[in-house]
């Protein structure tokens, strides 16, 4: 018996025959191929057909397509285009060949060489992949500048093909047989008529002009700035996006460093990490040399040392060791009732410096919270829960008096923290389960960040997308996450998921719409229905009433 079928438009896979011990009838238990999640139990009378494949031989060097996307034949390849697969014929020889111009439904494109599809300018339709339609091969070739008929033919470099150009339409080089498009920024025209290329500068045929290493645009030498600790060249616009620094005496990139009071200078980040040292009480940074180191290890600047500084030199907000460092990790201590599916919050405050006293005045005699120190963190810390389940974290941690009191000592949301929200593993069925919930987060990103309040910047820096558009299973979109500890779901670690793409806040509304669209998303994941949908988001949070998540749900028009 063949063991592929179609139920219901997907290709299942047959694994094993079943008995119900109630009823003693036999079922087929049938596997989706496309999504191992997807389970059918299907009566022995009822399978369908078996499905028959229709496979096709793919030359090598020939487009092809496949599940929708374009696929280049770098070899001799079968594909099956009885299900879920197109391949484009063209009326004269079966295939869409490489290097060639075709007509597809009107749209005029050229097929490069290594597959990439050019829509000719002034095609009178637009090319748009997926189409079934028939290609037909052109017996001319048209111009990829104007779209014209070639008469008078240049082979050139265009769009990282080599293509053919009519003669009026490139330039050629006064130092070298180079050609190049006219209206393009390859080539710079001297005020004595003469024409230089990119390639001529690249192949050193000229010192007078250069390429900036920012922009990719050619400059006369006299524009040329070269940036010693970057090792590369920029012109005078390019340098304006760079900052000097007086404390190291050069230019900087804006993410290479930063601006320290202290010395009233932009300070590159290399030499604040060998020279600086914040003060653990106010949170700024101080040249390491002219700080005060307390008798009990603290480092204080001296105004600091003056004011929170005993009459024997001890920091006097410093005794209780209240902030442990980032490797600090307790014995974990359950909290809500033995559970398969706990959450374990990270919330990382910013602002009010790193303060050992204040961190115990907010945090301190609850025994499901502990302090650690955060190195992505300027003026504050990170404060973690122990394992929780997420009934306890919602109602039984009392986020009103927390936030009001971070508010209170001067933490503030202008820093870019973050708050991670770990999931157990156990609570998940399968690696697919988190396949599943990482397609989400993936292909509704943009709606996540916003529904977290990120900045897009730090979304992309800390919580990223994983890359899951070639993948066809959800086993596939774990797979790809493996490699990736900043992701919006991170599965590097070996006892939880977490879920990194929430914003730091000191709204406690928010904090807990955020914890209970964990929830949400981890349960619909797991298979809390069939469909993965915002609809089911919210349908889920209207049951367990989660007026917070239905809330924000709300102002997004979800």
């Amino acid at each position: 018996m063949e063991k592929l079928y179609v139920i219901d438009g997907k290709l299942m896979e047959l694994e094993a025959l079943a008995t119900n011990m109630a009823s003693m009838k036999d079922f087929y238990f049938l596997r989706n191929v496309n999504n191992s999640a997807d389970i059918k139990h299907i009566p022995v009378e009822e399978l369908p057909e078996p499905y028959v494949k229709n496979e096709v031989t793919i030359p090598q060097g020939v487009l092809y397509f496949s599940n929708w996307y374009e696929r280049l034949s770098h070899e001799e390849t079968t594909v099956d285009t009885g299900f879920n697969t197109v391949v484009y014929k063209t009326k004269a020889n079966g295939f869409v060949e490489t290097e060639k111009y075709y007509n597809v439904n009107g749209a005029l494109v050229y097929v490069g060489k290594y597959g990439r599809i050019i829509t000719i300018p002034n095609s009178p339709n637009r090319y748009e992949a997926g189409t079934k339609n028939l290609w037909s091969e052109l017996s001319r070739p048209l111009s990829l500048v104007t779209g014209r008929v070639v008469e008078d033919g240049v082979m050139c470099d265009y769009a990282n093909e080599k293509v053919l150009l009519n003669r009026d339409e490139v330039v050629f080089s006064s130092l070298s047989e180079d050609v190049v498009v006219k209206e393009s920024d390859h080539y710079i025209e001297t005020d004595d008529g003469e024409i230089i290329t990119r390639r001529d500068i690249k192949n050193g045929l000229t010192d007078e002009y250069f390429i900036c290493d920012d922009c990719d645009v050619i400059h006369s030498v006299e524009e040329r700035n070269y940036l010693e600790n970057y090792d590369k060249d920029v012109c005078e616009d390019c340098l304006d996006n760079y900052r000097w620094s007086d404390y190291d005496d050069m230019y900087l990139d804006e993410s290479d460093g930063e601006y320290v009071e202290s010395v009233d200078s932009f300070v590159s980040y290399d030499s604040i990490n060998e020279q600086f040292t914040r003060c653990q009480e106010c949170g700024e940074l101080f040249v390491t040399d002219d700080m005060y180191h307390a008798e009990n290890g603290y480092w204080l600047c001296n105004y600091c040392a003056e004011e929170y500084t005993d009459d024997e030199g001890y920091y006097v907000n410093g005794n209780c060791d209240f902030i442990h460092c980032y490797s600090y990790k307790p014995d974990a201590q359950f909290f809500g009732g033995d559970s398969e599916k706990y959450l374990g919050l990270e919330y990382e405050v910013e602002g009010g410096g790193y303060n050992d006293h204040k961190a115990k005045k907010i945090f301190g005699g609850q025994s499901h919270w502990y302090c650690k120190s955060d190195g992505s963190l300027d003026h504050g810390f990170e404060a973690v829960t122990h394992p929780c389940t997420p009934e306890f974290m919602l109602k039984s941690i009392d986020w009103d008096k927390i936030t009001e009191q971070l508010e209170e000592n001067g933490y503030d949301e202008t820093y870019g923290a973050g708050i991670h929200i770990h999931v157990s593993r156990n609570h998940f069925k399968s690696r697919s389960h988190i396949g599943k919930l990482i397609r989400f987060f993936a292909e509704n990103y943009d709606d996540l960040v916003l529904f977290a309040n990120r900045p897009s910047s730090q979304a992309e820096q800390w919580a990223q997308a994983t890359d899951v558009y070639d993948c066809s299973t959800f086993e596939g979109c774990y797979n790809e996450a493996r490699g990736e500890r900043y992701s919006a779901v991170n599965v590097q670690n070996a006892a939880t998921i977490e879920i990194r793409l929430w914003n730091t806040t000191y709204d406690a509304r928010t904090l807990r719409s955020f914890i209970q669209m964990t929830d949400v998303l981890t349960d619909l994941a797991n298979g809390q229905w069939e469909d993965f949908t915002w609809a089911n988001v919210r349908k889920l949070g209207e049951e367990r009433g989660y007026d917070e998540l239905l809330h924000r749900l709300g102002q997004q028009g979800k």
